[in-house]
């Protein structure tokens, strides 16, 4: 997984794999989420991140338990 914030524009991007995106689709205005010819997540993008993400910059992840 990588995470990318780019702070001129503030965009979130949050890759989970790198296989091509094949089918995107907006949540809302600010959340897309891009899937794989295999239906699989690829990536989300979150527009006006600042708004919606408490510090883009610093994000922490908690991998939980199967």
């Amino acid at each position: 997984m990588k995470v990318t914030y780019f702070e001129k524009d503030d965009t979130l991007v949050i890759r989970f794999c790198e296989k091509p995106v094949v089918r995107e689709s907006s949540r809302d205005w600010h959340t897309h989420i891009s899937y794989s010819a295999e239906g699989e997540m690829v990536e989300i993008v979150v527009l006006e991140a600042k708004k919606h993400v408490s510090d883009p910059k610093n994000l922490e992840f908690v991998i939980a338990a199967a």
